[in-house]
């Protein structure tokens, strides 16, 4: 073999050995990155349809306090207001006397106050854009005791809702759940859900 060709050969190997030394650092990253599972801290949160439509509708719900109830009592012009009580589930229904679906709801969520009114789960029954007369007309009808035609602040709050709509705040006075534009399939639900609350 001639010099030259020799020297040749010996820059060529030089070269390779080289870069496949340079390159060992980078494959054993890539492999170390391949095999390593995600953490809990850096894993993409999966995150259905629905809790999407939840979170990104207007609604606040972390940790956001459920407001006073604020208005006038349905046979007057004195003004009312219920708190949510510290021990007490509160659940406010947004309903109108002239809503048919919420007629269809009223046995059952009489059932429903009934059976958790020994659980400090109080039903709040607020008329919305509804008249007096014909709010106390229902409110006798179905026995309602704590109701209330809302001020244009509480309804602001809950983003004015379909009709009959359902709103509960927990123990502690935060805003825990909703139901919008409520169904008998919802109190179904809602009876399961105040189950476990009510004696949380």
């Amino acid at each position: 073999m001639s010099k030259v060709k020799f020297i040749t050969v010996k820059i060529f190997a030089l070269t390779y050995i080289f870069f496949i030394f340079q390159n060992i650092p980078v494959a054993i990253a890539s492999s170390s990155a391949a095999e390593e599972k995600p953490s809990a801290e850096n894993a993409e949160p999966v995150v259905d349809d629905a809790t999407l439509s939840f979170l990104n509708d207007g609604y606040k719900h972390n940790w956001s306090a459920f407001p006073v109830l604020k208005g006038k009592e349905i046979s007057g012009t004195l003004a009312k207001s219920y708190p949510a009580i510290y021990g007490h589930l509160t659940v406010a229904v947004f309903l109108a006397s002239w809503c048919i679906p919420c007629q269809k709801l009223m046995p059952k969520l009489k059932l429903l106050e009934e059976k958790y009114r020994p659980f400090n789960v109080d039903f709040i029954y607020v008329f919305s854009h509804d008249v007096s007369e014909d709010a106390a007309s229902f409110a006798k009808t179905y026995k309602l005791d704590a109701t209330l035609i809302p001020s244009d602040d509480t309804l602001m709050f809950f983003k004015n809702p379909p009709l009959p709509s359902v709103f509960i705040a927990d123990k502690f006075g935060w805003y825990t759940k909703r139901y919008n534009a409520t169904t008998l399939r919802q109190l179904e639900e809602m009876d399961n859900f105040l189950a476990v609350l009510s004696v949380y």
